[in-house]
């Protein structure tokens, strides 16, 4: 997992393993609110993956035939591209990126490399739903 532009490499996080189909794994900052924490899996210190503002394009990262982590499985923006402070859109919402929680639609059941469909225009044709931004009700679920 890693954001995508300039700093590729300075904000990368290697994890090992594979994540059983309909499970979750929960990474989130060592500053977030504790019942965050509480219920992470890896809690990361700054600056790392997870420490962003909104307008930064993440990536999840498989590993390739010779062992390097450059397969993307799944993104979160446009690598190469600011969105401004307002963050991407997602579902018809304006800057759903900052200031919102996303949740990955249940009936989504692979990663999408493509930022522009994944998001979506409007609340069906995405693959996310978008919260306020302290709403955790859904965190640990799939």
């Amino acid at each position: 997992m890693e954001p995508l532009g300039e700093i590729m490499e300075k904000e990368s996080w290697h994890l090992t393993g594979t994540l059983a189909a309909n499970s979750v794994y929960i990474i989130c900052t060592d500053a977030a609110d504790p019942a965050i924490i509480a219920k992470a899996d890896l809690a990361l210190p700054y600056e790392s993956p997870v420490h962003y503002n909104g307008n930064d394009a993440i990536a999840i990262f498989g590993i390739d035939g010779s062992g390097n982590f450059t397969v993307i499985m799944d993104v979160i923006g446009v690598q190469s591209s600011d969105p401004g402070p307002a963050g991407w859109n997602v579902a018809g919402v304006t800057g759903a990126t900052k200031d919102h929680t996303l949740v990955r639609k249940s009936s989504i059941n692979k990663g999408n490399t493509n930022w522009e469909n994944s998001a979506g225009t409007s609340a069906s044709d995405s693959e996310w739903e978008v919260k306020d931004v302290d709403d955790w009700t859904s965190l640990g679920t799939r």
